[in-house]
């Protein structure tokens, strides 16, 4: 249960760092919405339009989402919540589905230092 809490502590923590990277991107200079290698969700594994449009459905509503984080000696635990039934709902959704990612070694946005260090050491988490 405490390995569970911890891991699912650690993508939600991957989320708002992951959410700072992408509204950092979309100011002037920042890389936008291009297409990239392949077009759309090529060379992403399965479930990447999925994971994308929950990443932005999480961005568009932050301000509804409320997160506690208590350090602890091995890591991190957190909670991250909302009263909005379906912003709760959506968390829980991805959250599920970057555990999968995590389980089954199938990353995201290789590109970003940070998914290419929190792949890397997937079995850790």
């Amino acid at each position: 249960m405490k390995t569970s809490i911890l891991r699912n502590g650690m993508l939600v923590i991957l989320i708002c760092v992951v959410a700072g990277s992408a509204l950092a991107q979309r100011g002037p200079g920042g890389r936008g919405h291009g297409r990239g290698k392949g077009g759309p969700g090529q060379g992403q594994g399965q479930g990447h339009d999925r994971d994308h449009a929950d990443f932005r459905y999480l961005l568009a509503n932050h301000q509804k989402i409320k997160r506690e984080v208590q350090e602890l000696p091995n890591g991190v635990q957190t909670l991250t919540e909302s009263g909005d039934p379906q912003v709760a709902a959506k968390i829980r959704e991805h959250v599920y589905w970057m555990k999968e990612r995590i389980e089954k070694q199938q990353p995201i946005r290789m590109r970003d230092p940070l998914f290419a260090e929190l792949f890397k050491h997937a079995g850790q988490i």
